[in-house]
């Protein structure tokens, strides 16, 4: 059993405006892990000079080919598996059917994924999955995932 929560910060598609990511670390308390989607995987290497003390993973979008970050990732935590992609790959902007079968299979208790723009944060088939949304696009505020793990239980929201 989980003594301490564990928070985990998400965000994706930040298409060059690192900013809204530093503004959620200033006010969002206790994050354990920053996890980065793709599309402008840059950004979160300008955020990790401002913030170098917080753990970081991140993964590259469509909007990335010549960037050297990985296109996938699994993170075990409390014996929780999440999956990372930024979901191109999966088809995500025309349904979740791909994405949640990948995660299964792997045995993925989450699944993050970005590729929309839009936020999201359900559970379908047993396997919770958040899109944190964007940043700041097209005059809608930007938007943030959190995940959090206490208790035995994973669970998360956008913000």
């Amino acid at each position: 059993m989980t003594s301490k929560m564990y928070r985990i910060l998400v965000t994706s598609d930040s298409h060059g405006d690192p900013g809204y990511i530093c503004d959620a670390i200033d006010n969002i308390i206790d994050i354990d892990l920053i996890v980065h989607l793709g599309d402008h995987a840059a950004d979160i290497r300008e955020v990790t000079k401002k913030y170098p003390d917080y753990e970081y993973r991140s993964v590259r979008g469509n909007c990335d080919a010549y960037d050297p970050t990985i296109e996938e990732d699994t993170i075990e935590i409390d014996g929780f598996k999440i999956f990372i992609t930024h979901g191109h790959r999966y088809g995500v902007k025309t349904g979740l059917d791909r994405l949640v079968s990948h995660a299964l299979d792997i045995g993925a208790d989450c699944a993050l994924f970005g590729h929309t723009h839009q936020p999201f944060c359900e559970r379908v088939d047993g396997v919770l999955l958040l899109n944190p949304g964007c940043g700041e696009r097209y005059g809608r505020p930007g938007s943030i995932g959190i995940i959090e793990i206490e208790d035995d239980e994973i669970k998360g929201c956008v913000l």
